[in-house]
């Protein structure tokens, strides 16, 4: 739960909704990646529409209904659907429900799975109804493009032609998607396409070298929110060339970080802790120590939600692994030139180690 959404109100709500109405009194044991979290969401709260509708058992046509309205945003390029719009789509997929708010589009709204707000169409605010959560809004449409468009099978060319076109978020879910569901790395599925047919050192590929930067950038940062399983060899080559980039050592360093206390990742405190022991101090000052300088300052940053998290301890009822992983990095952060940190960093120690 050192996962920064975690801090975001609309996410809690969403994860504690989906172990709630599973029976779960608490997390599950182990790292749950982000696809885990939503497809709980879902299944449970289209489990509460048909409900709701007094649907039978085991019907579908409440994720027909969510699908049509997905299929409208995907087609149309934009995360909204005027209200009219999004009624007589739904209504058409459960058309025996029109007693407001027994339809299905007032299912999906009550369920949260939709919100209904007022978007602005560059003219005048409209009605609309949206996603209730972005990341959970992009996870659904790359979700819906991959069921119409693979079939079970791996992408192919016009899934990738059509993600390498979607928006930045559809394509930071597919950093997660595609590892977990086809073993298939982002920046490996869309590199023809970026690629291909440029002449070397033209503006063309300087900007397709600038477009796959990014797309190492965007998996790179996936890495904490996967399955663990779906962290592979080919997963870390792609860490360390985005390491070898101006902005790519910090990347690593945050990502480092959040998987730190995890004991199934295979880039948790142990990994980090066998990189950093190749460094001499000058070399490990310049690679961990600027880059990290600043970061207690910084609320959001994984250094200081990890600290801050140490500094709320002790956790008995926790794993002795899990604490011993988190106690790693925080230690690696004495060698480092703030003193500031280090004073800090000595007391957050000592709260998690007291027992």
């Amino acid at each position: 739960m050192l996962l920064p959404e975690f801090t975001i109100p609309l996410f809690l709500l969403t994860y504690c909704k989906g172990l709630h109405d599973e029976g779960l009194k608490g997390p599950p044991p182990g790292h749950e990646g982000r696809t885990e979290i939503f497809e709980r969401f879902l299944k449970v709260n289209l489990a509460r529409v048909r409900t709701k509708l007094s649907l039978l058992p085991g019907s579908n046509k409440g994720r027909a209904a969510l699908n049509a309205l997905l299929d409208e945003m995907s087609a149309t390029g934009r995360e909204s659907i005027e209200w009219q719009r999004a009624e007589h789509l739904t209504t058409d997929q459960i058309p025996e429900r029109t007693v407001w708010p027994h339809t299905a589009l007032g299912a999906l709204l009550s369920q949260a799975l939709f919100s209904d707000e007022m978007v602005y169409d560059g003219e005048q605010h409209v009605r609309s109804v949206r996603v209730t959560y972005q990341a959970f809004s992009d996870f659904l449409i790359l979700e819906r493009r991959l069921a119409g468009a693979t079939a079970g099978s791996p992408p192919n060319r016009a899934f990738a032609e059509w993600l390498s076109e979607a928006s930045w978020g559809i394509q930071e879910a597919a950093a997660v998607a595609l590892p977990e569901r086809y073993g298939i790395e982002l920046p490996d599925l869309l590199e023809p396409l970026v690629c291909g047919g440029h002449e070397p050192d033209s503006p063309e590929s300087q900007h397709a070298d600038y477009l796959m930067g990014k797309l190492d950038q965007v998996t790179v940062r996936s890495l904490p929110y996967r399955s663990p399983q779906a962290i592979t060899d080919r997963s870390i080559e792609l860490l360390n060339r985005h390491a070898r980039t101006r902005s790519g050592q910090k990347d690593a360093l945050d990502v480092f970080l959040l998987c730190a206390p995890q004991p199934d990742s295979p880039l948790n405190a142990d990994e980090l802790h066998h990189w950093l022991t190749q460094f001499s101090m000058p070399c490990r000052d310049v690679a961990v120590g600027i880059p990290l300088y600043y970061d207690l300052d910084d609320e959001t940053s994984p250094l200081s939600r990890l600290t801050r998290w140490a500094a709320d301890g002790p956790y008995p009822a926790y794993e002795p692994q899990v604490v011993q992983l988190a106690c790693v990095p925080l230690v690696w952060m004495l060698s480092l030139p703030n003193r500031f940190m280090r004073d800090w960093i000595t007391k957050a120690l000592a709260r998690l180690l007291a027992d």
